[in-house]
This record gives structure tokens, C-alpha cells and sequence, in this order.
């Protein structure tokens, strides 16, 4: 279990994240990595995702290091059985292949951030034509998964902090994209909901 948590954690994040970033600038030459630092609420966010990133990889090593210092998880026990496990590894599996087709389906226009000195294509097919944020809704679906994989109070915070930072972007995105879009972008809005 163990080694597969860890293998499982670093190819998610190894493929969504660095493996995406390195091929979009391999393909474009534009660095996608588009969160600034100027104290915006986009620049809080980004705070946000290390921080739960870094709590990830904090609750996998106490998992590894064993039950005694796991503990300091504050483990919740009555959701600590395998069928919540399997339910979470599942759940986690799926995330992650939808989170890939998603950012397939954005092509060039995926970024980590608004890009405001750009105008990407809006992408209307493939998922996003069930969702407006096919990729933000894998990436809650993950962390739930997660929670249910290790029910502990660092996953649920992870969990719910991860909803919360996730809405606030989407709601700064669609502004961006309200902008850049227009009337585009308005009439997409109405004909395909926020999550799914």
C-alpha cells in the first residue's frame, strides 16, 4: 500500500503537473506557470495550492514512516476500511485520467493561472463540453479520493481547502474569460454548467 501511494501520489502530480508545464513550453515556448506573486487574491491562491500540495506529500511520508507517526494525522478511524480505500482509489484513478484528457482537450490554451497578456482559444469540445472546468473538477475529485485513501484531518482539510481555493479561482477565471470572450464566453456559460 505504501509504495503505492507514493508512486501513485508522484505520477500525478509528476504527469498533471510537470510532465504538462515541460511539453506546453517544449511546444509553444511560452512558460504556462502564469501565478504572480503581487499580493491578488489569484496571488493567495497560489499559496494555497503549494500548501496543500506540500500537505500532500507531508501525510504520505507520515503514512510511510508508520503507524506511530501517522497518528499525528489524527487518523478518523470509522472511515478507515477498505472499501472506503477502494472507493478512494478509484475515485482517484478516474480523477486523473479525466484530469489528462482535460488538459489534452485545452491543447496550447492550458495554463496555471490567468494569462493576461494572452488571448488563448476558448475550448468548448471534447469535456469541456459537459463542463466549464473539467480539470478544477478532477482536481476536487482527487482530493476527496485522497481523503477517503487516508481519512485524517490534514486530507479533509486538504479536501475542503481544496473546494474553497478551487471555486475562487474558477470564479477569477470566468471573469478573465468574460472579458476576453465576451458574448463567447456568456453564451458557453449558459449552455454548460461550472462543475459538471
Amino acid at each position: 500500500m505504501k509504495i503505492l501511494l507514493v508512486v501513485g501520489v508522484a505520477l500525478f502530480y509528476g504527469v498533471i503537473g510537470v510532465y504538462r508545464l515541460l511539453w506546453l513550453y517544449k511546444k509553444t515556448g511560452i512558460n504556462p506557470l502564469k501565478l504572480k506573486n503581487d499580493g491578488s487574491i489569484q496571488s493567495i491562491n497560489k499559496q494555497v495550492f503549494a500548501l496543500l500540495i506540500v500537505l500532500d506529500l507531508i501525510v504520505v511520508v507520515l503514512f510511510c514512516l508508520g503507524n506511530r507517526i501517522y497518528q499525528y494525522t489524527s487518523p478518523i478511524q470509522f472511515l478507515d476500511n477498505y472499501w472506503l480505500k477502494m472507493t478512494g482509489v478509484i475515485l482517484s484513478a478516474i480523477a486523473f485520467i479525466w484530469i489528462v484528457i482535460a488538459q489534452s482537450n485545452m491543447k496550447t490554451s492550458w495554463r496555471i493561472g490567468i494569462d493576461n497578456e494572452e488571448k488563448t482559444t476558448l475550448i468548448k469540445t471534447g469535456l469541456f463540453r459537459h463542463s466549464r472546468n473539467p480539470v478544477f473538477f478532477g482536481l476536487v475529485i482527487s482530493a476527496v479520493g485522497f481523503f477517503l485513501i487516508l481519512p485524517n484531518a490534514i486530507t479533509l482539510c486538504i479536501a475542503l481547502l481544496s473546494y474553497y481555493s478551487i471555486s475562487v479561482q474558477i470564479r477569477l477565471e470566468e471573469q478573465y474569460l468574460e472579458s476576453k470572450h465576451q458574448e463567447e464566453y456568456l453564451n458557453y456559460k449558459q449552455e454548460v454548467r461550472r462543475w459538471i
